[in-house]
């Protein structure tokens, strides 16, 4: 046999071998996440959606994205786990103080006061 097909050979070996081993590692992480998850765990799916786990049953996950808003997701679309103080608690927002306290529009006007016309809210015909 040739020392530089033997050579080739090692390489190729050497590339299938790093391939597989990273990809059992993303694996492992990965089943070892699901496995942690606990109701109550703050997580972001593959879809970037954040919600805190509301009940496991089987590959199935309940989660709330907002204050009595459940939706059930496969326990494979959960990314990664958050830490508790990344997501805010459902209640009043803090920073209500940040708006004009003089903008009293109500209507989505603008700042003049009127209303928007229907050019502005109807969507663009296409053709």
């Amino acid at each position: 046999m040739n020392p530089s097909s033997l050579l080739l050979l090692v390489l190729m070996a050497a590339v299938l071998f790093l391939l597989f081993s990273r990809s059992r590692r993303q694996q492992r992480s990965a089943q070892q996440l699901q496995a942690g998850l606990a109701p109550g765990t703050k997580i972001m799916t593959t879809a970037g959606l954040y919600a805190t786990v509301v009940d496991i049953d089987g590959q199935v996950v309940t989660l709330e994205t907002a204050p009595g808003r459940h939706s059930r997701w496969d326990r494979r679309a959960i990314a990664r786990v958050l830490p508790q103080e990344s997501l805010p608690e459902h209640g009043v927002d803090d920073d209500e103080d940040d708006e004009d306290p003089d903008d009293d529009r109500q209507d989505g006007g603008d700042a003049a006061g009127t209303a928007p016309t229907s050019q502005e809210t109807a969507p663009p015909d296409r053709a």
